[in-house]
């Protein structure tokens, strides 16, 4: 299953025809910072690295002139967070996924674009739970010190990008994921999280 996944993920880009070369507004690799929540309890914060690998670049024209360009990008993302449930548990987590990404460039202004990103792929987390209880030997309830549990997951994700270039906070980013834990409590227990927050630049360009 690993292999064919791995093949998957090789194989895809090459299905869809040619790249033509052409400089981007968009960095090879991104990083974000966003702040993740689940209705309006489980606060939480996680961060983004974004990997583009591959981008197909169409030019579209109106009265036989260039006026902007459509890209579609292919990326990996590795995310790394918490959440906090104040009734249960902390979650600390990490996704990795494979997005397919429409971007769309604003018609005289090619330095702002959108961006409509999904993905897929698979994680872990971990929950620490404050509260838990056992029964020794002699059939006494003992609290425990501390207690915690690993789950593998897989995560459905959809995402917006408002980028801007050459700036500090070069995009703000509102998305939702749906993670699926496998194996809680001999079942699978769904996820759903809404996260906004920031793609930022190291060395920003003035």
């Amino acid at each position: 299953m690993r292999l064919l996944l791995l093949l998957f993920c090789l194989y895809t880009p090459f299905c869809f025809g040619q790249t033509k070369e052409a400089p981007s507004t968009n960095p090879k690799i991104q990083w974000a910072a966003t702040y993740l929540h689940n209705g309006t309890v489980n606060p939480g914060f996680q961060l983004n690295g974004t990997w583009i690998f591959k981008e197909n670049i169409k030019d579209k024209k109106k009265a036989g002139l260039i006026n902007r360009q459509q890209k579609r990008q292919f990326a990996l993302e590795g995310r790394l967070g918490f959440y906090w449930d104040p009734l249960s548990h902390i979650s600390l987590f990490n996704q990795y996924l494979f997005s397919y990404r429409w971007v769309f460039e604003k018609e005289g202004s090619p330095e702002k674009t959108w961006t409509l990103a999904a993905g897929i792929g698979p994680g872990y987390q971990r929950n620490f739970y404050e509260e838990t209880y056992e029964v020794d030997a002699n059939n006494q309830v003992k609290k425990l010190k501390s207690a915690s549990r690993g789950f593998v997951s897989s995560t459905l994700d959809v995402h917006f990008i408002r980028a801007r270039k050459n700036k500090r906070f070069s995009a703000w980013i509102l998305g939702f994921n749906n993670t699926f834990l496998y194996h809680y409590n001999a079942t699978i227990a769904p996820i759903n999280n809404f996260y906004f927050g920031f793609r930022f630049n190291f060395k920003p360009k003035t």
